[in-house]
Order: structure tokens, then C-alpha cells, then sequence
């Protein structure tokens, strides 16, 4: 199966740069469209991880179906490799510094 992200997704890839707490989600696609859905439990990614800016077309949905937004001054970046089956996504500040 493809990712989810497209090429022009990933063009703007991230390292992490420390650790951070981060939620599993499992990609859901239905027909063309794709969404993330938070599954039970947290994990911690590492310094080295590699992120990408959630595109605002891919919503993040809790594990009843609701649309989770980011806080203000805040957006989702996503993990670029699995951590099978599932990716990572996390809340930063617009002011993050990367690595």
C-alpha cells in the first residue's frame, strides 16, 4: 500500500530534535480520502525522528470519530516512518525549533 503522504507532502520534512510525547494513530482510507484515527495508548519519539507538517486536508479523528484540532498557535506534524502499523502525531508550537 502507498503512503498517504504525497511527495509534495514530504518535501518539507523535519528532524524532531528532542524527545517529545506523541499519539498512535492507524490511517483510515475510504475511497480517496484519508484520515488518522488516535488509538489507545501514548508513546515518546525519539530526538532523531522525522516529522512532516500534517496537510489541513488529512484530519486527525479520536477513537469515537471526532475531529481533533490542533490549539492556536499550534499545528499536527506527523511521523514520516511507521512504527508498524502505526504512525506517530504530535501538537507543536508554531515556534518549534528542529534540529
Amino acid at each position: 500500500m502507498s503512503h498517504f503522504l504525497t511527495k509534495g507532502d514530504l518535501g518539507g520534512s523535519s528532524i524532531l530534535g528532542k524527545p517529545r510525547a506523541m499519539v498512535k494513530v492507524k490511517v483510515r482510507r475510504e475511497k480517496s480520502k484519508v484520515s488518522l484515527e488516535i488509538v489507545p495508548g501514548i508513546g515518546v519519539a525519539k530526538p532523531d525522528t522525522i516529522l512532516v507538517a500534517l496537510p489541513d486536508r488529512i484530519p486527525v479523528l479520536s477513537p469515537d470519530g471526532e475531529v481533533v484540532k490542533p490549539s492556536r498557535g499550534s499545528s499536527f506534524w506527523v511521523t514520516v516512518e511507521t512504527i508498524d502499523p502505526f504512525h506517530g502525531v504530535m501538537e507543536l508550537p508554531g515556534d518549534w525549533k528542529f534540529r
